[in-house]
């Protein structure tokens, strides 16, 4: 099996870029949060939709319905497609997701980029309207009761094998991750201009945005995973040209198109298409037909979300429908993002999703590898927007999505960091004894021992908070306890807790530690 490739041998991947990220990291990996939760606490109690009364069901479709029209009066009044005034809608009982049939005459649009952003929305209303009772689990668009695929049979991909442990993952130090950043500037045929796919937001915009956490992610990556992280987008210092917009500022298919002229496959799939914005949807498209190319082992595709209803917030992640194998990278992101994020005492009430949703997006559909989008949270959301741009959460919620990454390569499950025992301990008057702990989870080592006295008998002078450290992350876990010397042989009552590198915080635990009197010595063989 061929190792790892240098990034040298990817021209789209600059050195300078690359040791940018790892620098930012590495420091910021050096500094233990100041806060940390106690509690991993579970954020979304919403329940599913096999769980709802009839009554209350049919309650939600007719105000998600109503909803949908009027989001498909407005797009009406800017689209070229033929979209319908309304459209039947249902929530599914079995699958949890939401169902949307807009009729046989959008058949053969139902490939269209514009429905991607059509299903987001009607998401949102799905979520807006059960908001706090129901989990919508993804979303489903029919066209007179097929799916696309009746429309475009070309378009079908089997999706991955089901994943054991490193069975369709490449050893680490083979790996290559495709780490996608969301849009760019792109040049518009009709307005004869460059300008970004997305609209400015609360101080941000996601062109400009998204580089940044591909820049993060793909240093956790390759710092904690080994990996190699290959981004499509130019994220390096340097000037396009034709737009006089630095490369970062681009969207992929330009810098595809510098990278790979003799490949024109990947960058230029609307050729010889009259449509304005097909560079646009060409930028879309190169992103996993990149991936594709490079044979990456997954894909990674990061985004910010947005809505008219700036009420809507938090991050979610899209697989391809009945993709198990992407749902279970989209559900380890989630899962260890929110572990992370939840080590900042000012972002632990942050909306995470718990599960993946299934739906149909060409950065997933295209992928021949598993791919998830990731949606870290919405720019329209001024909550949303403000935590996006604070370096905290930015370190901390790419430090979890390249986490997620590596529980689905190494076959994790999602697991809180916790206690699952501590030995009582049995030592003789100045002697330290070894206390065994059994854990839950995937801490980074090293890991510090918290200690504190709950009661401690008359006498005792050493029975005080202490501290010790773990580097060794096998298990149980061993450090110790110090008997002191003592006036008479007794037992105390200790709560101890783990921190872990990242400043992911355990529950307290009890354990005792009996102090033998010199004149009552444990035998050697105790």
């Amino acid at each position: 099996m061929p190792g790892k490739a240098p990034l040298s041998q990817y021209p789209h991947t600059p050195r300078i870029a690359v040791n940018f990220a790892l620098a930012v990291a590495l420091v910021t990996s050096l500094q233990l949060p100041s806060k940390a939760s106690a509690t991993n606490h579970i954020h979304d109690q919403r329940v599913p939709i096999a769980l709802l009364p009839d009554a209350r069901k049919a309650d939600f479709e007719a105000r998600i319905s109503q909803d949908i029209s009027y989001r498909l009066s407005l797009h009406q009044l800017r689209s070229p497609l033929p979209l319908p005034a309304s459209a039947m809608v249902s929530l599914d009982a079995a699958s949890g997701r939401l169902v949307v049939d807009l009729g046989t005459a959008m058949g053969p649009y139902s490939l269209e980029l514009e429905l991607e952003d059509l299903q987001g929305e009607f998401l949102t209303s799905a979520d807006q309207v059960t908001k706090g009772v129901a989990q919508v689990t993804g979303i489903l668009l029919l066209f007179g009761g097929k799916d696309a695929y009746f429309y475009h049979p070309e378009a079908w991909r089997a999706p991955p094998p089901s994943l054991t442990p490193h069975s369709s993952i490449n050893t680490k130090s083979s790996q290559k991750i495709a780490v996608t950043a969301g849009h760019g500037y792109y040049y518009h045929h009709g307005y004869k201009d460059w300008r970004l796919q997305r609209d400015w937001h609360n101080g941000m915009v996601e062109d400009l945005t998204t580089p940044n956490y591909a820049l993060m992610v793909s240093a956790w990556l390759q710092i904690r995973s080994d990996v190699g992280a290959i981004y499509p987008r130019g994220m390096y210092i340097g000037i396009h040209q034709p737009s006089g917009k630095h490369w970062y500022e681009m969207g992929a298919r330009y810098n595809l198109e510098r990278a790979y002229p003799n490949n024109p496959e990947i960058w230029n799939s609307r050729k010889g298409s009259s449509e304005h914005d097909r560079e646009q949807k060409e930028d879309v498209y190169s992103r996993p037909f990149f991936a594709n190319h490079i044979g990456a082992d997954a894909a990674i595709n990061l985004h910010t979300n947005g809505d008219g209803d700036p009420t809507i917030r938090g991050a979610r992640a899209f697989y391809q429908l009945k993709d198990s194998t992407s749902k279970t990278l989209g559900d380890r992101v989630l899962c260890y993002m929110r572990e992370q994020v939840d080590t900042l005492d000012k972002y632990r009430d942050y909306l995470i999703d718990k599960s993946a949703r299934d739906s149909n997006y060409a950065e997933n559909r295209e992928s021949k590898m598993p791919s998830v989008i990731v949606e870290v949270g919405f720019h329209s959301n001024p909550e949303d927007a403000a935590a996006m741009q604070d370096n905290d959460f930015v370190v901390a919620a790419t430090r979890g999505i390249a986490k997620g990454y590596r529980a689905f390569s190494n076959g994790w499950d999602c697991s809180k960091f916790d206690i699952e025992s501590i030995s009582d301990v049995v030592a003789n008057e100045t002697e330290s004894a070894p206390v065994s702990i059994d854990i839950t989870g995937h801490p980074e080592i090293p890991i510090t021992v918290e200690f504190e006295p709950l009661d401690c008998p008359a006498g005792w002078i050493d029975c005080e908070s202490t501290i010790r450290y773990i580097v060794d992350p096998t298990t149980p876990m061993v450090t110790t306890l110090f008997c002191g010397r003592i006036p008479q042989t007794g037992t105390a009552i200790w709560r101890s807790r783990l921190r872990d590198f990242d400043g992911i915080v355990t529950d307290w635990a009890t354990l005792s530690q009996t102090c033998i009197n010199s004149d009552e010595k444990v035998p050697e063989d105790t």
